[in-house]
């Protein structure tokens, strides 16, 4: 499903720990990895060719151990905006998903990218898959969140046809992995009666999609309807999940979303790896 995969690195020590993300995807076919460092110097002018030979070293250390992992590597280095330059290296190279590093919970603007985690996902058509980091205390060591990202997925749907589209990527997921998963989809308060007759019928609708899970191998499928923010909710139950996956309108992510502006909440508050999945991106089982 995600054969080629665009890797983002600013060459701090946290990148170490993405080669995790990168192994977990193996199981979903990644074969070869674009490693990506932009040197970005708005503020530094003047400063480019020594940002250039100070990155070079470390950028091959990283393309060692990609390698060694037994993936195929190629690396990319310019100046240029990162957003942007990203999504310029995506197109060229056509890859299948873009991996970028985020600190968790609410700090969007304070990434291991700087701000470019959020401003690819304004700008990027492809799938993006969200990878937290969490900054501990014990000296400057960070630590990414994505050791067993397939150990229990989180899938938010409305029912809408960008959420039937993530939803084929789920079922690649679970025939992939046979993993656990829940489902949920959530509801704004409304007068008791309507809300009571809509949590019905999407009980009725998840039941149907929990039994296609099964068929395909989910160690365990549960359900949930709840009530109230729905970015809000998602975000409460990512802490017990390892993985959200969910669809967006494809270009355009901060104006048009899935559930409106429940993407962009989500990605600013949950605490887990994120795979957001545009529209018209179509992932197909295998045989």
């Amino acid at each position: 499903m995600f054969t080629k995969v665009l890797l983002c690195t600013d060459l701090s020590p946290a990148m170490d720990n993405m080669l995790t993300c990168l192994g977990q995807l193996k199981s979903l076919g990644t074969e070869e990895v674009i490693l990506a460092h932009i040197v970005y110097v708005a503020n530094t002018p003047g400063l480019e060719d020594s940002l250039m030979r100070d990155a070079g070293p470390r950028l091959a250390e990283e393309r060692k151990k990609l390698e060694e992992a037994g993936l195929k590597v190629q690396t990319e280095m310019f100046l240029g905006k990162p957003a942007y330059s990203l999504v310029d290296l995506a197109d060229r190279h056509d890859v299948d998903l873009i991996l970028v590093g985020s600190h968790g919970y609410g700090t969007l603007t304070s990434l291991v990218l700087g701000n470019v985690s959020e401003r690819l996902l304004s700008l990027s058509g492809r799938p993006v898959l969200l990878s937290r980091i969490k900054t501990f205390r014990q000296g400057r060591e960070r630590h990414i969140e994505c050791g067993r990202i397939f150990s229990r997925v989180l899938f938010p749907t409305d029912f809408s046809d960008p959420a039937e589209l993530a939803y084929n990527c789920l079922r690649v997921v679970i025939k992939t992995t046979g993993c656990p998963v829940t489902l949920v989809t959530v509801r704004s308060k409304k007068e008791r009666s309507v809300l009571e007759q809509e949590h019905k019928i999407d009980a009725s609708r998840l039941e149907r999609l929990r039994e296609d899970l099964e068929k395909l191998g989910s160690a365990e499928v549960n359900i949930e309807t709840r009530t109230g923010d729905p970015g809000k909710k998602i975000s409460e139950m990512a802490r017990d999940h390892s993985l959200i996956i969910m669809g967006t309108h494809g270009r355009g992510f901060s104006k048009r979303l899935l559930m409106g502006s429940v993407a962009h909440k989500v990605a600013r508050e949950a605490e887990i790896p994120i795979l957001f999945m545009p529209a018209h991106c179509l992932c197909e089982l295998g045989e």
